[in-house]
């Protein structure tokens, strides 16, 4: 169903923010994560819309055994096609991190003036809710975050687009490597 040929919107977030559970399913097994985005995420994504919700999947099931943030997302970006935009936005936004892991504002700059821009958009119902850009706000509440529940949720929620999803999967990653017992 969603195939471009019958879906128009294949770019939208809705696996990105419905796949933790393939993660929270699959503790240390990305490859898992990635599998069941294959079953479920295709009812809804294509593409980078896909590939989004595999990628958070993966994060999810990386965060129960590396502590280390970027570890996580560079372990999650390699379950994902490298060639895709998806995958692009990612090494932007680690790249980004690793510049200046303490502007985070300045990076969320940098995000929306790539990812929002009308020649990186994918099929979308409107451009606040394409998997790249709200990709992005997510990343930047969980990198720029420095393991901080509340300041990863913050930055996450502060960034804007999908503002109440993207900081949930933050926030959710980050309680995977922190475990239950150092969620405040």
């Amino acid at each position: 169903s969603s195939h471009p040929n019958f879906h128009p919107t294949t770019d939208d977030i809705d696996y990105q923010i419905e796949a933790d559970f393939s993660g929270i399913l699959a503790p240390g097994m990305p490859q898992a994560a990635v599998d069941l985005g294959e079953t479920f995420g295709r009812i809804m994504n294509y593409g980078d819309g896909l590939y989004a919700g595999q990628f958070v999947g993966a994060m999810y099931a990386e965060a129960y055994f590396v502590t280390d943030r970027v570890e996580v997302v560079e372990r999650a970006l390699r379950a994902i096609p490298q060639e895709s935009r998806y995958a692009a936005m990612v090494r932007d936004m680690l790249a980004w991190y690793k510049a200046d892991p303490k502007d985070w504002k300045g990076a969320w700059r940098k995000a929306v003036d790539r990812y929002q821009s009308d020649d990186m958009l994918g099929k979308v119902s409107f451009r606040e809710i394409d998997v790249k850009i709200n990709g992005a706000m997510v990343l930047l509440g969980y990198l720029w975050g420095d393991g901080d529940m509340a300041k990863t949720i913050e930055i996450s929620m502060r960034c804007g687009q999908d503002s109440d999803c993207n900081p949930a999967s933050a926030g959710g990653v980050l309680g995977c490597v922190l475990g239950y017992s150092r969620i405040p």
